[in-house]
């Protein structure tokens, strides 16, 4: 039961709390009196409502699903060409939803498809805009710069005519009269050189003038950048699913294509560039090494002719098939000397620093060869970076701080195989040494065309090693395996995703439901006048 409360006023009237359910009752009846002002208010928002729908440009969503390998299908796609050197690249797909919202990438789509002109006509509420089959003709303004921001308006005279006008640059109006030409022909204009050409989707006509833009490079990438999304719809499995919103259906999925091309030919090139630095090292070691066999083979053919050197006798077949193996020995450690000596002067050389090292190296050291291709690929995260930021980026200061390191490690190692090399090829020179020693029936000569010929195997075989290496990195180069495959098409609804018509239209009836709401109740605690005996009770 509810308290009374017992106020005494003069002729001894005690006044009772109003009922919470009668209070209701009355709050209700008064909004029941008051229909018209629901009815004037959801007449106001929905009128409101229905023109934001229509003077807003409808935004289309398309959607592409890219499936990333993992290391073990990367795997047998390369399979032969791992020995080569040839990265398999990432793998966290992370990294790859940040690299595909790159700036970089993004200018590439920007440029491939012109997508810093625009082309509108005005709408009887908002402006359509002009793309792909829908677009008649093309601009071309040659003499701008790719900071400055350029209109003008298109007007179509006849089949061949056409007349530009409203000319405005970095937002400034130009003063000029209008301005006739002939499609595909140049003609100077305020802002430069413009040449209009027709498109295959020209009528030979347009009822309505075409207002045309052209937005600087650098603002049409951030808003193209700014309207891609990249998801993961499954933890577990190594897909991402890229979203773009436009204006233009077409244009959208256009961009994601585009966008798909970009990325795989961007990885290719990475790919590419240590193929492209070990060519270049092994062009120049096979001229040095053509050079050196003229000469020895010249020397070799001198000492015959002047020495008569006849064959080396048979009671020395056993010595010198020892002292052939130790020198087929000798010659796989001199390839692995020489190797591992390249490798640390190009580490040493400060020029050199942010060059990829040659991948296949040859040096019979698991740990060196994995040490080189964990460097190769910091180094070419690190210039990837570089490209999209400056080199006083922290991340970046931190990366060569990790580089210098890595250097240094490799250096370390490239030492620890080199002394090892020098002991083993001691080792076998000793041998070889004891096996020439044995051989005392053969001539003075015999001896010396042993050691001028072995050194001129050891120059043939080295010259075949770096053959063998070119033809394999030549292959390397053209070989063209992606880490991803498209698997879901650039596709979506035919339905705009903004504005949505049925939140709009809850958005106006609520507010036009609230609002008389809300004025009814402030009124109905403000009112302190006595309508009716009820009022007094």
């Amino acid at each position: 039961m509810a308290e009374e409360s017992s106020n005494y006023y003069g002729g001894g009237v005690v006044q009772k709390p109003v009922d919470d359910f009668q209070q209701i009752q009355e709050f209700f009846s008064l909004c029941v009196r008051k229909w018209s002002w629901f009815a004037i208010s959801l007449f106001i928002f929905l009128f409101l409502a229905a023109t934001y729908v229509l003077t807003s440009q409808p935004v289309y969503e398309r959607k592409a699903s890219i499936l990333f390998k993992d290391e073990s299908s990367l795997s047998k796609d390369f399979g032969m060409f791992a020995s080569m050197g040839v990265s398999k690249g990432r793998n966290n797909l992370y990294d790859e939803m940040i690299t595909l919202k790159s700036p970089t990438y993004m200018i590439d789509v920007v440029n491939a498809l012109h997508l810093d002109m625009n082309y509108t006509t005005d709408g009887r509420f908002h402006d359509h805009v002009l793309y792909g089959k829908s677009q008649p003709v093309v601009v071309n303004m040659a003499d701008l710069n790719p900071t400055d921001n350029a209109e003008m308006l298109l007007t179509v005279k006849d089949g061949n005519t056409v007349e530009m006008s409203d000319f405005k640059l970095n937002g400034e109006e130009l003063n000029s009269k209008p301005l006739s030409a002939k499609m595909g022909v140049v003609v100077n204009t305020p802002l430069g050189k413009v040449m209009v050409s027709a498109t295959p989707a020209y009528q030979g006509k347009m009822d309505k003038p075409i207002m045309v833009q052209r937005v600087n490079l650098d603002a049409t990438t951030k808003r193209y950048v700014g309207r891609l999304k990249t998801e993961m719809p499954e933890r577990r499995a190594s897909v991402i699913e890229l979203k773009f919103e436009d204006v233009s259906p077409m244009r959208a999925e256009d961009v994601l294509n585009t966008l798909f091309k970009v990325y795989n030919q961007k990885w290719i090139d990475d790919i590419n560039e240590q193929a492209v630095s070990t060519a270049h090292f092994i062009d120049e070691e096979l001229q040095l090494i053509e050079n050196e066999l003229s000469n020895v083979d010249a020397d070799i053919s001198a000492y015959k002719s002047q020495n008569m050197v006849p064959d080396v006798a048979t009671s020395t077949i056993m010595n010198m098939n020892k002292a052939e193996t130790t020198g087929s020995q000798l010659m796989e450690l001199s390839n692995q000397l020489f190797m591992a000596r390249y490798i640390k002067k190009q580490l040493s050389d400060e020029s050199s620093r942010f060059k990829v090292l040659p991948a296949n190296s040859g040096i019979d050291n698991s740990s060196v060869s994995q040490q080189i291709l964990t460097y190769n690929e910091k180094l070419s995260q690190r210039n990837a970076m570089v490209a999209n930021s400056s080199v006083n980026n922290p991340i970046i200061a931190e990366m060569d701080q990790e580089l210098g390191a890595t250097r240094q490690a490799i250096i370390a190692s490239l030492d620890n195989a080199i002394a090892t090399i020098g002991n083993r090829m001691a080792d076998l020179k000793s041998s070889e040494s004891q096996a020439k020693s044995s051989i005392a029936a053969s001539p003075n000569q015999a001896k010396y065309l042993l050691s001028v010929e072995r050194q001129q195997k050891v120059k043939e075989q080295l010259y075949i090693f770096l053959l063998q290496k070119r033809e394999e990195n030549q292959l390397s180069k053209v070989f063209t395996a992606h880490n991803n495959k498209l698997i879901n098409p650039p596709a979506g609804g035919l339905s705009p995703v903004k504005p949505v018509k049925l939140n709009v239209a809850l958005i106006a009836v609520g507010l036009g439901l609230l609002i008389p709401l809300i004025m009814l109740f402030i009124m109905s605690h403000m009112d302190n006048v006595v309508h009716t005996r009820k009022d007094i009770e």
